[in-house]
């Protein structure tokens, strides 16, 4: 009954536990890597397991499903029969130091680098498919996948000629692990083709790689990269959205004409509507497909309204945006902004009115 209890305790509820170990003796078999420990109860002819109970309790679910009929991969059922281990004969003080050293201090786990290669190496060494590597190290698909991706990556990284002098593995690794796992950054945005093992979109590869590593500033100053492992959070939409402060605006070029107070209510309008979460879930035209679907907006969601125009406001119009805390920018905004602009400096008055005559459309 006892033992019944024990082994119900250390497989979980319908294994989930042990689930690793299931998948690892299925595709490699029983591996002697750690030795299971034991230690003889006190005058009787048994033993109590010291160190491997999970070991023990995966044969035991093992065994049953091989009584049953059912399929135990490559594990020889010999090993029901008999297995070996090592006889311990501890007191209850070197227990708590042995079991100390195993899982307090521990082996170190290899890191994001290390387990992204062996499992790259299985895959082109060794011809071995995500499902059949995720068998053999009691994984799932899905973490194989991503550690391949992670790896992939790394090696594109690293052979980019603008910044594979920057490449140190044990500090990249997590950085891509991190956004290899996340489908809006490597699929949307980087463009990722699991096939090609490659990102389509060159234009924003080459702008991660720049975060990644530090940048100069002119007068010679080294700053650190822009982002770190947990920075890699805010490159989605949904922290960008949850932490920004949004400029919504509209912008209109009129020919002799001013802005009236109809288009300043249409502007508060869409505010109110993207505001109310309704806006952005209208159907474009003859599809399914939501607009702005990764646009999170909320009641209070700080947003700052502006218009803009490359005329004039009317009088009502001007107050309505002064009222409704809508930004006010017109020709003569525009002008002050051009002489008082890094690209104008030193410039004359006339080159400033030439600029500002070409002026057709505001976007």
């Amino acid at each position: 009954m006892v033992q019944r209890r024990v082994l119900k305790m250390l497989k979980g509820e319908n294994s989930i536990h042990i689930k690793d170990l299931l998948e690892s003796f299925k595709g490699n078999g029983y591996l002697k890597i750690d030795n299971v420990i034991v230690r003889q109860i006190e005058g009787k002819n048994a033993y109590l397991v010291v160190e491997g109970n999970r070991r023990v309790a995966t044969l035991k679910v093992l065994e049953g499903l091989y009584e049953d009929g059912l399929d135990i991969g490559r594990l020889n059922p010999g090993i029901f029969q008999k297995m070996d281990v090592v006889l311990y004969h501890v007191d209850d003080r070197e227990y708590e130091i042995l079991m100390g050293l195993r899982h307090v201090s521990g082996i170190k786990e290899w890191g994001d680098y290390e387990q992204s290669e062996l499992i790259s190496n299985s895959a082109r060494k060794h011809k071995m498919s995500p499902k059949d590597i995720s068998e053999s190290l009691g994984l799932t698909v899905q973490m194989v996948k991503k550690r391949l991706n992670t790896y992939y990556a790394l090696e594109i990284f690293r052979n980019d000629p603008d910044v594979g002098e920057y490449f140190v593995p044990n500090k990249l690794s997590s950085i891509f692990y991190e956004i290899m796992g996340k489908v809006e950054i490597r699929d949307q945005w980087l463009g990722w083709n699991g096939e090609l093992n490659a990102f389509l979109n060159k234009v924003n590869m080459k702008r991660l790689f720049s975060w990644l590593v530090p940048y100069e500033k002119d007068n010679g100053e080294v700053l650190d990269p822009i982002i770190t492992k947990r920075d890699v959070q805010w490159l989605t939409t949904e922290e960008r959205n949850s932490n920004l402060l949004y400029v919504v605006g509209q912008a209109k070029h009129y020919d002799g004409q001013c802005v009236g107070t109809n288009e300043i209510r249409e502007l508060a309008g869409a505010v109110y509507l993207l505001k109310a979460d309704d806006f952005g879930k209208k159907k474009s035209h003859g599809s399914e497909k939501v607009i702005y679907s990764n646009l999170v907006i909320n009641a209070f969601t700080p947003i700052v309204p502006f218009f803009i125009t490359s005329g004039y406001f009317a009088q009502y119009a001007y107050i309505l945006c002064k009222n409704a805390s809508i930004i006010a920018v017109d020709r003569l905004s525009l002008a002050l902004n051009f002489i008082f602009s890094q690209m104008f400096r030193g410039k004359g008055q006339d080159d400033i009115r030439k600029e500002i005559q070409k002026i057709e459309r505001i976007s």
